[in-house]
């Protein structure tokens, strides 16, 4: 079963969006609109997790057979 990682999206002040998954920390991206922060999303979790096995960081436990794909739940926070 692929991993699912949750992602938050919010409305950023200067125009577009942001997003944050927190099941990682430290993976943030940004976009113009709500495709390109999803895509940018997904690039995002895939860099972190490469990063992570690069860096022989111990990875937690639930993401050690993860695979560079992500399934995406997306939630636009209110204004």
């Amino acid at each position: 079963m692929e991993p699912r990682f949750t992602v938050k999206v919010y409305r950023a002040e200067e125009g577009g969006y942001w997003a944050e998954c927190p099941e990682l920390p430290g993976c943030f991206t940004q976009g113009e609109s709500l495709a390109e922060v999803r895509r940018n999303a997904g690039d995002a979790i895939s860099l972190y997790l490469e990063t992570l096995a690069e860096r022989v960081a111990p990875a937690p436990r639930s993401l050690r057979r993860t695979r560079p794909v992500a399934r995406l739940s997306f939630a636009l926070a209110p204004a």
